[in-house]
């Protein structure tokens, strides 16, 4: 990536420690790395300066993880170093979904699923749902079957937060969708499932939830767009913000807890049983400008609190339009976004505030939230609204985004997005201090299109966007060094 020393946050120096992993031998290293999983060596890899090292040693390593095959080994070695990224393609075979934007989509078990959108040259929105089986690299159309099915939608679940839960009772996975942008021009509230997961993408189905009341019950969650969704544990899912008819903010968060589903056919018209088995709840709202808040969704009516977090460096004015990830279940990532900054001159002669782009990378460590420090700086432009997801625990993917230059009247971009090779990977340590970034190619990437980000079981991340023609989606995996 070229990043200086300089804008590589420093390690504090730090007294030796009696006892490390640099008192074991090569054939003691061997037997370690014989116990344990590759997800857990790129884990155990990150925390252990002389654990990468031997990573470098060809002997010890061809010895330790020969069992894991050659290809893995050099996968799994890029992977530490961040070495190399690049994006490659997953032929999807005859059959493709159209090409479209603002769709969402999420990993599952079985494979890539994508929902809805806007058609690119037709200029109609969509509700078409697609599988692509990661094994097969075969793109296959669900849930065509039966008459329920949510309408023609856009806008349902921006960034990558995630939609895939786990019922509690049976443990059976459902991709779980929230309100949008319908092609009639208004937003409803409706919540749907598809699945369950685990069964032949054939059987699957949609299935409407609370569906008294009409699109926009208010018995739900406000109606809205732009929202985005983010899976906490395995059964409960949290919706934030939005926009609603007015194209105001909405300052609430709903939380929506998945017990049971069950089949089709069983009461409530062929949905699920009443409130007592999925049931909407709302939690307090607050307005945030600069500071930092934290929502306990364990309580019994969870809550906002605000951490004693300060921006240190040049976050006078907050950010938006950043994104943000969980690192090692303990620091919070920014990536990104907008700075507002204030005296800049307009045409009339009125001193205004605006956004300015900023190419920089921030931690908050949630066990001591005193505040915010800025780790390094990019070494290409920044982006607005892009994707993040965390690898084995400590490396950060920043992906797609766009430049503000092509925006429509309620500000949804329309062009100007990041290419798939500006892509940044950043890890961190321990200790949540910067060790290495990469961009996922050499160069800068041209002017693309809108692009969605997941990750899947095994740790593996997958882009969506469309293909050279603007006709049809294209998938691609992350893939490290020179393993494939």
């Amino acid at each position: 990536m070229g990043l200086t020393p300089s804008k590589i946050s420093q390690r504090p120096s730090a007294p030796c420690k009696p006892l490390s992993l640099s008192h074991l031998g090569d054939e003691l290293f061997c037997n370690l790395c014989h116990e344990l999983e590759v997800s857990s060596l790129g884990s155990l890899a990150c925390s252990s300066r002389h654990f990468r090292a031997q990573l470098c040693n060809e002997d010890a390593w061809r010895q330790a993880l020969c069992a894991f095959g050659a290809a893995n080994v050099q996968q799994l070695r890029g992977m530490l170093a961040l070495s190399a990224p690049r994006w490659r393609s997953l032929h999807g075979g005859d059959k493709q979904p159209r090409a479209r934007d603002h769709h969402i989509a999420f990993g599952a078990s079985a494979g890539l699923i994508i929902f809805g959108g806007n058609d690119f040259t037709r200029g109609h929105m969509m509700s078409d749902a697609w599988l692509l089986d990661v094994k097969t690299h075969q793109w296959h159309l669900v849930a065509t079957e039966g008459c329920k099915r949510p309408s023609p939608r856009t806008f349902n679940a921006d960034g990558g937060g995630g939609g895939i839960l786990r019922d509690q009772k049976t443990q059976r996975e459902w991709m779980v969708i929230y309100g949008g942008l319908r092609g009639e021009g208004y937003r409803d509230n409706e919540t749907w499932l598809l699945g369950p997961l685990e069964s032949d993408c054939a059987l699957w189905r949609w299935q409407e939830i609370e569906e008294g009341g009409g699109p926009q019950s208010r018995l739900r969650p406000t109606p809205r767009f732009h929202h985005t969704q983010t899976v906490l544990g395995d059964s409960t899912l949290a919706v934030l913000g939005g926009h609603d008819f007015m194209i105001r903010p909405i300052l609430a968060a709903g939380l929506l807890k998945l017990h049971e589903v069950k089949p089709e056919g069983a009461a409530a018209a062929g949905m699920m049983g009443g409130e007592d088995e999925i049931e909407w709840n709302s939690s307090l709202t607050r307005k945030v400008h600069r500071d930092t808040w934290i929502l306990d969704a364990d309580t019994w009516r969870p809550t906002w609190s605000r951490l004693p977090a300060e921006f240190i460096g040049t976050l006078d004015g907050g950010r938006c339009h950043a994104t943000a990830s969980i690192l090692k279940d303990r620091f919070l990532a920014i990536a990104g976004g907008c700075e507002r900054v204030a005296g800049l001159q307009g045409d009339d002669g009125w001193i205004m505030a605006g956004l300015q782009v900023r190419p920089d990378f921030w931690m908050l460590d949630l066990e001591n939230p005193q505040s915010w420090q800025k780790l390094l700086d990019f070494d290409r432009p920044g982006w607005w609204d892009s994707s993040s997801v965390v690898i084995h625990e400590r490396t950060m993917l920043i992906f797609g985004g766009h430049d503000s230059s092509q925006v429509n009247e309620f500000n949804d971009p329309m062009g100007g997005y990041a290419s798939k090779e500006d892509a940044l990977l950043v890890r961190v340590d321990r200790e949540g201090l910067a060790v290495a970034a990469s961009y996922c190619g050499e160069e800068p990437g041209r002017e693309a299109c809108y692009g969605s980000l997941v990750t899947l079981p095994g740790s593996r991340v997958l882009c969506c966007c469309a293909d050279a023609t603007g006709d049809e989606m294209q998938a691609f995996e992350l893939c490290h060094g020179d393993g494939d």
